[in-house]
């Protein structure tokens, strides 16, 4: 797992991000199955070995986000309405302060939702939604996180785009010194 300082203060491309996206979802068991099948089987391999994705050639980085896509459908392409992504670490003051997917609105008017709102409120997608996931989850002691999780601008407004489940066990972590990592748009 890479520390906060390897990974904090760092720029990426929009590309860059579609492809950690993807590997990072490679071992996961929300995400994974979907991608079986989809990809080189190194990439899986290195995956499943733990490699950081520092690791990962930039010539995969392609294969990458073509299985994103094919995964995830159009939303990786909210990524390119910004040219570099900088990757910060947030309190949970700034997080309260984003818009969550239209898909957590419990109304389902299509409109993205105030954090807050997707925080307290009860899941909305069924077993493939964090809230029902983070529910079976022992917080540890100390907040851990792998891959920063992934803000875009919609409307001059933050939008948590990806890392939901990531965003949960900070947010109700009782670490008082966590942060959260996150790619910014620049």
């Amino acid at each position: 797992m890479p520390t906060e300082d390897e990974v904090k203060g760092q720029t990426a491309t929009g590309e860059e991000i579609k492809a950690r996206w993807a590997y990072s979802e490679l071992t996961s068991p929300r995400f994974g199955p979907g991608y079986v099948g989809h990809g080189p089987v190194h990439l899986f391999e290195m995956a499943k070995r733990g490699e950081p994705f520092s690791e990962v050639s930039p010539a995969d980085w392609d294969i990458l986000r073509d299985m994103l896509i094919q995964r995830r459908g159009s939303m990786p392409a909210t990524l390119d309405h910004a040219a570099t992504y900088k990757c910060q670490g947030w309190r949970r003051s700034q997080l309260l302060s984003v818009r969550a997917l239209p898909s957590f609105n419990p109304l389902g008017n299509g409109q993205a939702i105030p954090y807050r709102n997707f925080l307290d409120g009860a899941p909305t997608a069924g077993n493939d939604d964090p809230r029902t996931v983070f529910a079976a989850i022992t917080l540890p002691a100390k907040y851990e996180q792998a891959e920063p999780v992934v803000i875009v601008r919609v409307c001059n407004e933050f939008l948590l785009l990806e890392g939901y489940l990531r965003s949960l066990l900070f947010a109700k972590s009782i670490d008082p010194d966590a942060e959260l990592l996150v790619w910014v748009p620049c």
